[in-house]
């Protein structure tokens, strides 16, 4: 049956609510009246009465989202969903419930929008932390790479036995912190 609550382009053509319908008789007139051109077949075939009843034996129901474009809001969007479900333990009749969800769709899809920006942000930042700490490696990786090298020539050298010992602590202390360094650089 239709109700009171249908559109007015829907009451136009049926206009007594109460009335029953073939089912195909209303899918054809909202797909043809409402939908897109480009998305008419895909909707026909979600709709098809082989489509309701494979989806209605896969589980409790079947639903169906419709983004379709009124003739009485032609500057909006209008997301209809479509909830099928038998309406007896017989399964030969099927109840459906249609409902204006383009609120919840819309309120859905920015965040869905906002979510997006948010990965995006952390990605960039994710970058922007990798780019710095490995820049920053090769930066004190260089002059570690340096000082160890000076450290060991002059190790090489004779030398009092207070500078050789400072010499072996500054090669065990660099060569800890290069270490590091190279601990940095891989996280990164």
């Amino acid at each position: 049956t239709v109700g009171d609550s249908l559109p007015g382009s829907y009451r136009k053509i049926l206009p007594l609510p109460g009335r029953l319908f073939a089912y195909d008789q209303l899918c054809s007139f909202g797909i043809e009246n409402w939908a897109a051109p480009e998305d008419r077949s895909d909707y026909y075939r979600m709709t098809s009465m082989e489509a309701v009843i494979a989806g209605l034996s896969r589980g409790d129901g079947y639903t169906t989202l419709l983004k379709m474009h009124m003739p009485e809001r032609p500057d909006q969007t209008t997301y209809l969903e479509f909830r099928h479900f038998y309406f007896d333990r017989d399964k030969d009749t099927i109840l459906i419930i249609g409902s204006d969800v383009s609120e919840y769709y819309d309120a859905q899809q920015k965040e869905l929008e906002k979510e997006k920006e948010l990965r995006m942000q952390a990605t960039a930042a994710n970058k922007a932390k990798t780019d710095f700490l490995s820049r920053m490696s090769h930066d004190i990786r260089t002059p570690l790479n340096g000082i160890i090298g000076m450290t060991h020539i002059a190790g090489e050298q004779r030398n009092p036995p207070r500078t050789s010992s400072c010499l072996a602590k500054i090669d065990t202390s660099s060569k800890f912190l290069l270490g590091l360094v190279n601990d940095v650089l891989d996280m990164a």
